[in-house]
C-alpha cells in the first residue's frame, strides 16, 4: 500500500485505510485509482474496501488517463472478474484453444 503514492500526496498507510473505510465517494475513488494504478499487490490493497463500496466502484470505475491505460483497464478487468462476477475476455489470460 506504501507504494501508491509516488510522494506526490502525503497520505500513509492508516490515512489511506481510514479514508477507504470511511471517507467520501470522492475520496475512495481516488484511492481505488491509485491502488489500481500503482499497487505492486493489488488482490491485497483492493481488499481494504467494504464489499458495497468495491462494487458500486467496479460498476462506475472509468479509466480516463492515457498513462499506463492497458495496464489498469486489464487489472479493473481482473477486479471485475474475481469480485463482481464478470466474464471478462482478458487478453493473455484465457485458455487458447488448439486442435490436436
Amino acid at each position: 500500500m506504501k507504494e501508491i503514492f509516488w510522494g506526490d500526496y502525503k497520505i500513509d498507510e492508516a490515512q489511506a485505510i481510514e479514508m477507504i473505510r470511511h471517507g467520501s465517494e470522492e475520496e475512495k475513488r481516488f484511492l481505488f485509482g491509485k491502488i489500481l494504478f500503482n499497487s505492486s499487490n493489488l488482490l491485497k490493497d483492493i481488499r481494504h474496501f467494504q464489499a458495497e463500496d468495491l462494487q458500486r466502484l467496479l460498476a462506475n470505475y472509468e479509466i480516463k488517463s492515457a498513462y499506463k491505460k492497458r495496464f489498469a483497464q486489464k487489472r479493473l478487468d481482473i477486479l471485475k472478474s474475481l469480485y463482481a462476477g464478470e466474464s471478462v475476455p482478458i487478453k493473455g489470460l484465457s485458455w487458447k484453444h488448439r486442435n490436436i
